[in-house]
């Protein structure tokens, strides 16, 4: 496999946060973590990262994490015009949860799949 295979295989899962929005986001980004930069011209920051050498481990984990999100906030928080980036039906209410029930939330997923 070529570096660039490597490279592109591995990926982060990433929580961010708007204070101008007042929402948290659960996204995947490759290493170069264009996707962040992205987010981060709008005005949020990165609150906590887990890096996975599988990007396949990484989207499950968020789809698993976004779909327990979704089952206990089920109306969006953010809408297209919020972020013109993309990704806001990754995003929800800092009212709704905290941060650290968040990354709670995100290392349990991580610890079920690596039991």
């Amino acid at each position: 496999m070529s570096r660039y295979n490597i490279f592109m295989e591995r990926a982060i899962l990433y929580l961010i946060y708007s204070p101008a929005l007042r929402a948290f986001k659960v996204g995947i980004s490759n290493l170069s973590n264009r996707r962040y930069s992205q987010h981060k011209t709008k005005g949020w920051t990165i609150i906590k990262y887990w890096y996975f050498k599988d990007r396949g481990m990484a989207k499950r984990i968020e789809s698993e994490v976004l779909i327990i999100l979704r089952n206990k906030f089920p109306t969006a928080h953010l809408n297209k015009e919020d972020m013109p980036q993309h990704g806001y039906t990754e995003a929800f209410s800092t009212r709704l949860i905290s941060s650290k029930k968040v990354i709670a939330l995100i290392n349990k997923q991580i610890k079920n799949h690596n039991s």
